[in-house]
């Protein structure tokens, strides 16, 4: 099924070394599975001996709630790239359904929605024409800055999330 489609995607996405850590974050279906509930925080420090080249901060909590037998989550995280030079704040809100297939099995659908803002400090970006080529010293370059270096946008989500005792089966888009 993936190799059949043809679609361009270009990102660079939060990378979690311990991705099982923050599941909700992988899957908003898994919001509320615990059945109690359940708050995370992670920070990751990826290539350290680059000056802060990914700087990533996550927060995240979710809950059961058995009278409408579903699942809420919340979740936060900032990716700083670069030492600050461009960063990514994410906000999201999860909800889970649960429906019992049978005494075994369980499945969970959900949706999520929230908030993305990305950030460019422009002003901290170096060019080749802003180089000096005999003392190498930072001149002011040519380059036109932007009109805007923040975009917010909307983030939507869906999963769905199929288990047992044993099995963990589960999809998600975002």
């Amino acid at each position: 099924l993936l190799t059949g489609l043809q679609v361009i995607l270009m990102a660079q996405d939060v990378y979690f070394s311990q991705f099982f850590m923050n599941p909700v974050f992988m899957n908003p279906a898994y919001a509320g599975t615990m059945k109690v509930p359940r708050a995370g925080v992670q920070y990751r420090n990826q290539w350290p001996g680059m000056d802060k080249a990914y700087t990533t901060y996550f927060a995240s909590f979710d809950t059961y709630l058995p009278k409408i037998k579903s699942g809420i989550g919340l979740l936060l995280f900032n990716d700083v790239q670069g030492d600050g030079i461009y960063t990514e704040t994410n906000f999201k809100v999860s909800y889970s359904k649960e429906i019992r297939l049978n005494r075994e099995w369980t499945m969970y659908g959900s949706l999520s929605a929230g908030a993305q803002l990305n950030s460019l400090n422009f002003n901290r970006l170096i060019f080749s024409d802003g180089l000096d080529p005999i003392y190498g010293q930072h001149i002011p370059t040519t380059e036109t800055v932007p009109d805007n270096n923040n975009r917010l946008f909307p983030d939507f989500g869906a999963g769905l999330l199929v288990f047992n005792d044993k099995y963990f089966i589960g999809i998600a888009g975002d």
